[in-house]
């Protein structure tokens, strides 16, 4: 993927870490989401994650921050993906209070991801659903993560070509 957020060294450790290895991202969400797991996903929890590389790129994945290197129009982070148009000013602080609450909440679960301790604690499961805010927050923080474990698969899993390959391909194809 030319020109991403991520570096060849980036793509090339997801590929090695996750590659054909769904059972590792079911592992990886339920850390995320704090879901139960066996003694044999647990070991591999702390087997695999204890790379700072890896938790590094974890943290790029999950919670991303403006960075002045990264490609042209690759630039994000989560506060950016608030939508205040249009709102009534509850409205806005519920949208932002919701947001802080994702924000703070991936960061400890990537710190409990690789394995470092926390004094703080914020659990999914305890959240209050019977508030709009504390619910905002909780499909956010299901919805980001579903859809960064799908990019995960997706980069560990897409192949890249030389240059030759891909005319050898693009050759064999337009023969047929």
């Amino acid at each position: 993927m030319p020109n991403g957020r991520y570096t060849d060294e980036e793509l090339n450790l997801l590929k090695t870490v996750f590659a054909e290895n769904l059972p590792l991202i079911y592992v990886l969400r339920k850390v995320m989401l704090q879901l139960n797991m066996s003694k044999a996903e647990e070991t591999q929890w702390h087997n695999t994650f204890k790379s700072p590389e890896l938790n590094a790129l974890m943290r790029k994945i999950f919670l991303p921050t403006i960075d002045g290197d990264a490609p042209i129009n690759q630039i994000i982070d989560l506060w950016m993906t608030v939508n205040l148009e249009n709102k009534m000013p509850d409205e806005e602080k519920s949208l932002i209070n919701s947001r802080a609450i994702v924000i703070k909440y991936l960061n400890l679960r990537l710190n409990s991801l690789a394995d470092i301790a926390e004094t703080d604690t914020l659990e999914l499961k305890y959240l209050d659903l019977t508030d709009s805010t504390c619910l905002r927050a909780r499909n956010t923080i299901i919805a980001h993560v579903e859809n960064q474990l799908r990019e995960i698969n997706g980069l560990a899993g897409y192949k890249s070509e030389t240059p030759e390959e891909t005319l050898k391909r693009l050759a064999t194809n337009s023969n047929k």
